[in-house]
């Protein structure tokens, strides 16, 4: 029976902490799973660059993917039939992700116990910092960790929060300081919605009218510096 699970079933995320403890074995190793083998193994090495070594964060990638079967579901279409939205495999990836913690997020909220509220807790905190793996000029996950961890959703750890306060920051900085010509078009669009806040509004009411699927529904209205830094001013006075 294992080896037709193997063959024909889902693979256990728990598989991947007994996976190789190298970035290329790691990767060769995901080649051979179902799903991920229908993703070319380039994008993969992307991800892997992103971690720069560290095998957790990697890990943690492709356990959570599995584990809400994303691969499966979203990856591998993107992978071989690109949104040209996004113009990048790994955006598309990121928001993927992003939209896993987020309702995550919304789960601790309505948690019917506390071992419930930490595993949301801890899935949400894979899915945002999987985000930033994916592409680390992907704002919205860094500030997703910052309000994880701010009290917002009944998770209080001020020293987190702040650090991913200023990670947002300095992830800004460096989209701002990017050329155009480097960035696909999904970064472009975040990069003129910081420097243009009134053209970002018009492209969400236009992404709005006819891709809804790509916003996510939130209560606040302003630019996400700006909601970083009341959380930041609330957290360094409390």
């Amino acid at each position: 029976m294992g080896i037709l699970r193997k063959l024909f079933g889902r693979p256990d995320p728990s598989d991947v902490f007994r996976m190789p403890n190298n970035p290329r074995d790691f990767i060769g190793g995901l080649g051979r799973r179902k799903f991920w083998r229908r993703i070319d193994s380039s994008i993969l090495f992307c991800v892997a660059r992103n971690a720069a070594g560290e095998m957790e964060l990697l890990r943690n990638f492709v356990f959570v993917s599995e584990r809400f079967r994303l691969v499966e579901s979203n990856f591998a279409r993107l992978a071989n039939s690109p949104d040209p939205l996004f113009g990048s495999q790994l955006s598309g990836f990121a928001l993927t992700l992003y939209r896993l913690g987020s309702a995550l997020c919304k789960q601790r909220i309505s948690a019917r116990s506390e071992e419930q509220a930490k595993s949301a807790v801890m899935f949400a905190d894979m899915a945002f910092t999987s985000a930033v793996l994916c592409d680390p000029l992907f704002l919205e996950a860094y500030a997703g960790m910052a309000f994880l961890y701010g009290g917002e959703y009944g998770t209080l750890n001020r020293q987190v929060a702040l650090e991913w306060c200023q990670k947002y920051k300095e992830a800004e900085r460096r989209l701002l300081a990017t050329p155009d010509e480097q960035l696909n078009p999904f970064q472009q669009a975040a990069k003129r919605g910081i420097e243009d806040p009134e053209e970002d509004r018009r492209t969400r009411e236009e992404i709005a009218m006819y891709a809804p699927h790509l916003l996510e529904p939130t209560t606040e209205d302003r630019p996400i510096r700006q909601l970083i830094e009341k959380l930041e001013g609330r957290l360094m006075g409390s």
